[in-house]
Formats: C-alpha cells, structure tokens, sequence
C-alpha cells in the first residue's frame, strides 16, 4: 500500500469523521459524485458535500473528471491515495505531498498512464536507436513509493504509441530527447524549452542540434550532460498531462531523472498546477570518476 503522509493534524480532520470515512471507501471502490454518493449511502447530500469539501481541501480526495447528468455538471471524486499516514518528519512529508501533487493526474487507482522509451531499433528522422530507456526503470521504482503500479502497460516503446496515433487518450511521461524519443520529437514544440531542431552526428550517439532553449531565459544549452524536466497539459487532450525527462545526450536524460528524485522539493519547490513547468539541470562528475554524482539547477 502506499501511503500519503501528512504532518498537520488540521488536515487529518475530515479522516475522523465516520460519514467521512464511509464517503472515502465509497469513493475508493469507485469514483463517484455527491448525488450518487448521498443516494448510495443514505446520506443528505447537503452533508455528503461538506464533507466532500472538507477532503478536498485537505488533499485527501481530488476531482477525476467531470460529466454532464441529466443537465447539470457532476464532479467525480476519488482519493489522493490507497492509505494515509501520520509523519512526524516534516521534510519527508513535504516531499510527498509534492510529489503526489506533481503526478496527479498519474494518480488513480494505481499508475494512471504511460512511461514512454525510445525503440531499442533504428527508428525516427536519424534512424537511431535508445541508449537511455533504462533509466526509465530508476524512474518507475521511485514513483512505486508514491504510486501503485496497476497493470502491466504502464511502461510503452515510443513507436507503439506512434504507431496507435493517439496522443490524446493517456497522461505521457516520455523519457529521452527528440533524437530517440520520437514522441518527445512530435511534441518539442510544445515545451517550454524547445530542442533546437537540427541533427548532428551519427546514429547512436547523435544529438539534438545545439541542444535546447529556454523560454523563459532565453539561454541555450548544448552540454550533454544538461537535462530537461518540463510538464505541460497534452496539447491533444488538455485534462491529460505530458512530462519529460530529457537531455541533449543520454547523460543529459540521466541527470533529469536523478536530480528529480535527490532533489524533489528543490526542483518542484515553484512548481503550479495552473502552468507550464520547466527545470534546467546539469549533471557533474565532481570525483573524476567518468560518471555523474552531482546535480545543480541552472534555472
């Protein structure tokens, strides 16, 4: 099970409520909306929304979708989590809570969308092949901690999903550069910092032009050790969300992902629902040793 921390106790007060606690297993069986909710379990729904309020401002519940029932817009609710938990380590609940916010919409039930790796075969415009879809697995065992995995599908190869050409039914987490990633090719507009679009070198070891650019600052970056962490609404599908891990090479790719998971609240400490996200980080080999063991944040 995994388990959402908290460390107010202002927040665990809607858990010891017993109508809400019924509403919270309701909901975990399947999502639902107040109407249903107060029918099911013989509650007046004025009280069925108080008590819906009460989660959702605390973070224990969160809207999963939305329909139209007979004329008026229901919100289904769901749990932010399978269990929760007392902490009484401040930064280690901080860490939690930031992260289950950043994955949110990857949070249902279990693991809800796809890591996306580059073909292990030659494909896309250079014909090259991924060289660092592995680290797509230190990626999944961090989020094991945060969110249950559901199914054996959570993990796809870029030319399947290009092949399916639907880019709107899922959240996407792509792994890897335009260059190997054919996914993160397609949507590279879309980013805040954009790969420049230029190729040089030769298959497997090409990189991306003269690595990407930021919008913000409007700094470029071309050393391959520099890698990209960005979270947008799909373009195809605003209710879903893409996030990448990139880099101009594979090391770039690689200090992404580890200085996202050493540095959590770091790099999502200005992280907002309500925008676009973007960190620039660089990978450094402080020891000499040939191999990344350090990260700063460029912006």
């Amino acid at each position: 099970m995994v388990l959402m921390l908290f460390n107010d106790s202002k927040k665990l007060k809607p858990l010891v409520s017993s109508t809400g606690w019924k509403i919270l297993r309701f909901i975990n069986n399947e999502p639902s909306y107040p109407l249903k909710i107060a029918k099911s379990l013989g509650i007046h729904e004025q009280k069925v929304y108080y008590h819906v309020k009460k989660m959702l401002d605390a973070g224990i519940i969160k809207i999963v979708r939305e329909e139209e029932i007979k004329g008026a817009n229901a919100k289904f609710y769901a749990p932010c989590s399978s269990g929760f938990g007392v902490s009484l380590n401040e930064k280690e609940s901080m860490n939690n809570s930031k992260i289950l916010e950043f994955f949110n919409e990857f949070n249902l039930k279990g693991f809800n969308g796809k890591i996306v790796v580059g073909s292990p075969e030659p494909h896309g415009p250079l014909k090259t092949w991924a060289k660092d879809s592995h680290y797509s697995a230190i990626l999944s065992f961090f989020l094991g901690n945060h969110i249950g995995f559901s199914g054996i599908d959570s993990i796809s190869i870029d030319t399947d999903i290009k092949l399916a050409n639907d880019y709107s039914s899922d959240n996407f987490i792509l792994i890897g550069g335009p260059g190997v990633n054919i996914l993160t090719y397609d949507l590279n507009e879309h980013f805040p910092a954009k790969f420049q679009a230029e190729f040089v070198g030769q298959a497997p070891s090409a990189n991306f032009g003269k690595g990407f650019k930021s919008l913000k600052t409007g700094k470029e970056y071309s050393a391959s050790s520099v890698g990209v962490i960005q979270k947008i609404k799909n373009p195809f599908n605003p209710k879903k969300a893409l996030i990448v891990f990139a880099g101009v090479g594979k090391s770039g790719t690689y200090s992404a992902i580890h200085a996202f998971i050493s540095s959590t609240l770091e790099i999502l400490k200005d992280y907002s629902k309500d925008s676009d996200f973007c960190r620039i980080v660089q990978g450094n080999d402080l020891n000499g040793d040939g191999k990344i063991d350090s990260f700063e944040v460029l912006e």
